[in-house]
Protein backbone atom coordinates (compact mmCIF):
# COMPACT_ATOMS: atom_id res chain seq x y z
CA UNK A 1 0.00 0.00 0.00
CA UNK A 2 1.39 3.50 -0.89
CA UNK A 3 0.47 5.19 2.23
CA UNK A 4 1.53 2.92 4.76
CA UNK A 5 5.83 2.98 5.52
CA UNK A 6 6.50 -0.54 7.28
CA UNK A 7 10.23 -0.59 9.04
CA UNK A 8 11.44 -4.38 9.97
CA UNK A 9 13.40 -4.94 13.27
CA UNK A 10 13.97 -7.39 15.97
CA UNK A 11 12.24 -7.79 19.26
CA UNK A 12 13.39 -9.83 22.35
CA UNK A 13 10.80 -11.59 23.44
CA UNK A 14 10.63 -13.09 26.93
CA UNK A 15 10.82 -16.89 26.54
CA UNK A 16 8.44 -17.74 29.12
CA UNK A 17 9.45 -21.91 29.77
CA UNK A 18 13.07 -21.83 29.03
CA UNK A 19 13.50 -19.11 31.86
CA UNK A 20 11.71 -21.31 34.09
CA UNK A 21 13.68 -24.24 33.18
CA UNK A 22 16.98 -22.29 33.66
CA UNK A 23 15.38 -20.22 36.39
CA UNK A 24 16.71 -16.94 34.54
CA UNK A 25 14.73 -14.48 32.33
CA UNK A 26 15.69 -15.99 28.55
CA UNK A 27 14.72 -13.77 25.65
CA UNK A 28 14.21 -14.66 21.75
CA UNK A 29 15.12 -12.73 19.22
CA UNK A 30 11.81 -12.46 17.16
CA UNK A 31 11.44 -10.52 13.69
CA UNK A 32 8.75 -7.79 13.78
CA UNK A 33 7.48 -5.60 11.57
CA UNK A 34 5.88 -1.86 12.15
CA UNK A 35 3.22 -0.08 9.81
CA UNK A 36 2.45 3.51 10.24
CA UNK A 37 0.93 5.92 7.73
CA UNK A 38 2.85 8.07 5.88
CA UNK A 39 2.97 11.53 7.56
CA UNK A 40 0.96 10.58 10.69
CA UNK A 41 2.92 10.73 14.22
CA UNK A 42 2.72 8.18 16.63
CA UNK A 43 -0.39 5.69 14.53
CA UNK A 44 1.53 2.91 13.92
CA UNK A 45 0.93 -1.47 14.78
CA UNK A 46 3.37 -3.54 15.06
CA UNK A 47 3.08 -7.32 14.32
CA UNK A 48 5.41 -10.33 14.57
CA UNK A 49 6.64 -11.79 11.05
CA UNK A 50 5.41 -15.53 10.82
CA UNK A 51 6.55 -17.90 8.51
CA UNK A 52 3.38 -17.57 6.89
CA UNK A 53 2.95 -13.85 5.98
CA UNK A 54 6.92 -12.96 6.14
CA UNK A 55 6.92 -13.84 1.80
CA UNK A 56 4.08 -11.36 1.40
CA UNK A 57 5.18 -8.58 3.39
CA UNK A 58 8.81 -9.09 2.17
CA UNK A 59 7.16 -8.78 -1.34
CA UNK A 60 4.80 -5.80 -0.28
CA UNK A 61 7.67 -3.67 1.44
CA UNK A 62 11.16 -4.68 -0.54
CA UNK A 63 12.72 -1.63 0.80
CA UNK A 64 11.95 -1.69 4.05
CA UNK A 65 13.19 -5.68 4.10
CA UNK A 66 16.60 -4.17 2.18
CA UNK A 67 16.91 -1.65 5.24
CA UNK A 68 16.92 -3.94 7.54
CA UNK A 69 18.97 -6.31 5.62
CA UNK A 70 21.37 -3.43 5.68
CA UNK A 71 21.13 -2.81 1.86
CA UNK A 72 21.35 0.93 0.65
CA UNK A 73 18.85 1.71 -1.50
CA UNK A 74 18.37 4.93 -3.52
CA UNK A 75 15.38 6.93 -2.66
CA UNK A 76 12.12 5.96 -4.69
CA UNK A 77 10.47 8.69 -6.17
CA UNK A 78 11.25 12.71 -7.03
CA UNK A 79 13.27 14.48 -4.75
CA UNK A 80 11.54 16.90 -2.20
CA UNK A 81 13.81 19.56 -3.11
CA UNK A 82 12.07 20.28 -6.44
CA UNK A 83 9.13 21.52 -5.12
CA UNK A 84 11.57 24.42 -3.82
CA UNK A 85 9.79 23.98 -0.09
CA UNK A 86 12.62 25.59 2.76
CA UNK A 87 14.51 23.42 4.42
CA UNK A 88 12.68 23.30 7.80
CA UNK A 89 9.58 21.94 5.71
CA UNK A 90 11.66 18.95 3.85
CA UNK A 91 13.03 17.78 7.28
CA UNK A 92 9.07 18.48 8.33
CA UNK A 93 8.61 16.25 5.96
CA UNK A 94 11.04 13.81 6.70
CA UNK A 95 10.38 13.18 9.96
CA UNK A 96 7.09 11.67 9.63
CA UNK A 97 8.31 9.58 6.46
CA UNK A 98 7.87 11.66 3.54
CA UNK A 99 10.41 11.38 1.74
CA UNK A 100 9.61 12.38 -2.44
CA UNK A 101 6.99 14.06 -3.88
CA UNK A 102 4.94 10.99 -4.85
CA UNK A 103 4.94 10.29 -1.11
CA UNK A 104 3.53 13.63 -0.18
CA UNK A 105 0.69 13.41 -3.11
CA UNK A 106 -0.08 9.97 -1.31
CA UNK A 107 -0.20 11.54 2.05
CA UNK A 108 -3.28 10.86 3.71
CA UNK A 109 -5.65 14.30 3.75
CA UNK A 110 -5.60 14.10 7.59
CA UNK A 111 -2.01 13.43 8.10
CA UNK A 112 -1.48 16.49 5.69
CA UNK A 113 -4.06 18.78 7.94
CA UNK A 114 -2.14 17.74 11.07
CA UNK A 115 1.30 19.74 9.59
CA UNK A 116 2.28 23.00 9.61
CA UNK A 117 0.84 23.97 6.07
CA UNK A 118 0.86 20.29 5.23
CA UNK A 119 -2.73 20.81 3.21
CA UNK A 120 -0.56 23.28 0.97
CA UNK A 121 2.47 21.38 0.46
CA UNK A 122 0.36 18.70 -0.47
CA UNK A 123 -1.14 20.88 -3.38
CA UNK A 124 1.61 22.18 -4.37
CA UNK A 125 3.40 18.28 -4.92
CA UNK A 126 0.18 18.02 -7.02
CA UNK A 127 0.29 20.46 -9.25
CA UNK A 128 4.23 19.80 -9.89
CA UNK A 129 3.33 16.24 -10.37
CA UNK A 130 0.15 17.38 -12.77
CA UNK A 131 2.47 19.84 -14.28
CA UNK A 132 5.29 16.89 -15.16
CA UNK A 133 2.70 14.88 -17.11
CA UNK A 134 1.09 17.34 -18.70
CA UNK A 135 5.12 18.33 -20.13
CA UNK A 136 4.93 14.33 -21.00
CA UNK A 137 2.18 14.32 -23.08
CA UNK A 138 3.39 17.57 -24.87
CA UNK A 139 6.89 15.91 -25.97
CA UNK A 140 4.50 12.73 -27.07
CA UNK A 141 2.19 15.21 -29.52
CA UNK A 142 5.55 17.12 -30.56
CA UNK A 143 7.48 13.55 -31.49
CA UNK A 144 3.94 12.44 -32.98
CA UNK A 145 3.40 15.54 -35.01
CA UNK A 146 7.33 15.24 -36.36
CA UNK A 147 6.74 11.57 -37.00
CA UNK A 148 3.78 12.20 -39.42
CA UNK A 149 5.67 15.22 -40.90
CA UNK A 150 8.33 12.51 -41.59
CA UNK A 151 6.25 9.75 -43.64
CA UNK A 152 4.11 12.02 -45.09
CA UNK A 153 7.57 12.94 -46.96
CA UNK A 154 8.56 9.67 -47.44
CA UNK A 155 4.92 9.03 -49.16
CA UNK A 156 6.21 11.96 -51.47
CA UNK A 157 9.17 10.29 -52.21
CA UNK A 158 8.08 6.78 -52.78
CA UNK A 159 5.66 8.54 -55.08
CA UNK A 160 8.28 9.82 -57.11
CA UNK A 161 9.94 6.78 -57.40
CA UNK A 162 7.17 4.34 -58.50
CA UNK A 163 5.82 6.94 -60.96
CA UNK A 164 5.54 5.41 -64.49
CA UNK A 165 7.61 7.11 -66.62
CA UNK A 166 6.59 7.79 -70.45
CA UNK A 167 8.68 5.58 -73.42
CA UNK A 168 9.06 2.31 -74.87
CA UNK A 169 8.69 -1.17 -72.71
CA UNK A 170 11.01 -2.98 -70.97
CA UNK A 171 13.25 -5.07 -73.18
CA UNK A 172 11.89 -8.86 -73.49
CA UNK A 173 15.10 -11.41 -72.86
CA UNK A 174 16.13 -13.09 -76.24
CA UNK A 175 15.46 -16.67 -74.68
CA UNK A 176 11.84 -16.07 -73.81
CA UNK A 177 11.13 -14.97 -77.46
CA UNK A 178 12.74 -17.56 -78.98
CA UNK A 179 10.59 -20.21 -76.74
CA UNK A 180 7.24 -18.38 -77.35
CA UNK A 181 7.93 -18.27 -81.15
CA UNK A 182 8.12 -21.85 -81.29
Amino acid sequence: MDHLRARFYDHAQLNVEESKKLGSQQYDDVLMVELSVKGARGESVSKKVTDKNKDELIAEYPGAWAKYNGEILENDGTDLKVLDFSPARIKELEAVGILSVEDLVNMADASAMKMREGSTMKNAAKKWMDAQELAKHEVTMEAITDMQAQIAQLQEQNKALTKKKPGRPPKVDNAENATAAV
